[in-house]
């Protein structure tokens, strides 16, 4: 698989998964592998939000930061470790 898909199924879902225990108070897989398909689908963080809103309230705001943060965090990385 290429290397976008990779880091998403290796580093954001596991990441995606904690945060929605942590928020929701249990595992919820349909919810992970919503966002987890948005992702792979590249869709804006503005549609995740729009999305998250209905359902973690004031907290999506500052989940689809970390999670923005995280992906390009990941992505930089794996071009640093592929380029070397």
């Amino acid at each position: 698989p290429p290397p976008p898909f990779k880091v998403v199924e290796d580093k954001i879902r596991p990441f995606v998964s904690k945060k929605m225990t942590e928020y929701l108070g249990e595992e919820e897989v349909e919810l992970v592998d919503f966002i987890v398909g948005k992702m792979h689908a590249q869709a804006s963080a503005a549609v995740i939000l729009e999305e998250l809103a209905k359902v973690l309230d004031d907290e999506a705001d500052v989940f689809i930061v970390k999670l923005w943060r995280m992906l390009l965090f990941e992505i930089l990385r794996a071009k640093a470790t592929a380029s070397s």
